[in-house]
């Protein structure tokens, strides 16, 4: 399945769900990517080129974690990080190797990353 059609897959609402929950993102020399992380929903974790795409793959990945709980009807973990401090990515990508960011903020990346 494309980025495209994944990101497809969901309903505005669903995304802005998964949006609540905390991503870390880390740049990975071994895996020659960013590493992306989902703390609060047991660790999931992917990959991607970019810190954005790795923002968005994260997003993508909450929607579809907690699409699958509901169809097993399975409790669903609420975000801890909806009140935290959002990050300014374009400093903190210069200055470290991990950045920890909110969903929320992906089109905040985005716009600081171009």
């Amino acid at each position: 399945m494309s980025d495209e059609s994944m990101a497809a897959a969901f309903t505005p609402d669903e995304l802005a769900e998964a949006s609540r929950y905390r991503l870390e993102i880390e740049w990975s020399d071994e895996d020659g990517a960013f590493l992306v992380t989902l703390p609060e929903l047991e660790g999931i974790r992917s990959h991607a080129p970019t810190p954005a795409e790795a923002a968005e793959r994260g997003v993508e990945l909450a929607a579809e974690y907690l699409g699958a709980m509901r169809t097993l009807g399975r409790p669903v973990s609420a975000s801890a990080g909806a009140g935290e401090r959002p990050v300014k990515w374009a400093k903190a990508i210069e200055r470290a190797s991990s950045v920890h960011c909110i969903g929320s903020r992906l089109l905040d990346a985005r716009a600081a990353i171009r």
